[in-house]
């Protein structure tokens, strides 16, 4: 019964329209300021098409720094975090293409090439919306490629804020903070469409965008999100976390003998 009601449609509207309401009044009360230097020269202008990737931890900003004037679209899971989602964008103004690596991709692909073809703007989670977190989809660099529009990745931060336990570490920017945006120079695409190629840039978007992200934490002074074993994710943590615990049937380990031989250091 209670999963009934979490997942129906009135629970799931109640609740995104109360989730934005809450974000928009939090994000006017943030005096925002965009961050420009070395690496930080990414443009993006109404009329012009351009493919806007940020990390899924970063979505909840998005409406608070392209304004109505740009036609913005934001790509989202079918889910019931991603229905609720589209009532945030549903009150900015921001449309809503539905679809995922796991539901809907083929159809959300069409749909974005579309767009960008009218000049419009598309925002991704290249990491969303299962993670693993900070890892880029290769689909993006097939859609930046069949659609030629320019790549440009996109980072926020502020201070004070809070990140959630979740998978990706979501951030939320606290009330009446500062805050701050950068757009990451425009990735070149490649001239081949070979396997090898594809694997290769999309290491290199991983790497703008997490370059992007380090700016803009590094200006509150926060350490960088893809720093190894930032939230124990380590491949070395993860391998001891599931080492096998010794049962009570184990025999303890020797213990060393009194008249043992001591080394002098």
């Amino acid at each position: 019964m209670l999963r009934f009601i979490l997942t129906s449609r009135l629970f799931i509207a109640i609740t995104g329209i109360i989730a934005a309401i809450y974000v928009m009044l939090l994000l006017r009360s943030i005096r925002w300021q965009r961050l420009r230097g070395a690496g930080l020269t990414g443009e993006v202008k109404v009329g012009r098409a351009a493919i806007i990737i940020n990390w899924h931890s970063r979505i909840l900003a998005f409406p608070a720094v392209f304004p109505r004037k740009y036609n913005r679209h934001y790509i989202m899971s079918p889910s019931r975090d991603g229905r609720t989602a589209a009532w945030l964008a549903y009150f900015t103004g921001v449309k809503r293409i539905t679809g995922s690596s796991t539901s809907g991709g083929a159809n959300a692909m069409l749909a974005m090439r579309r767009r960008l073809a009218q000049g419009d703007i598309v925002a991704i989670n290249p990491d969303g919306p299962r993670g693993p977190a900070r890892q880029a989809s290769a689909s993006l660099l097939r859609l930046a490629l069949a659609s030629g529009a320019d790549l440009i990745p996109f980072a926020w931060s502020a201070s004070p804020c809070h990140r959630f336990r979740s998978w990706d570490r979501t951030m939320l920017p606290g009330w009446f903070g500062r805050g701050v945006y950068a757009f990451g120079d425009a990735i070149p695409l490649p001239k081949g469409e070979g396997g090898s190629d594809i694997e290769t840039h999309r290491l290199a978007i991983e790497d703008a965008l997490n370059f992007v992200t380090a700016q803009v934490d590094a200006h509150f002074g926060y350490p960088p999100d893809h720093l190894p074993n930032r939230y124990g994710t380590d491949k070395k943590v993860q391998k001891d976390k599931h080492r096998k615990k010794p049962s009570r049937h184990d025999s303890p380990p020797a213990k060393p003998s009194k008249h043992a031989p001591r080394h002098k250091p």
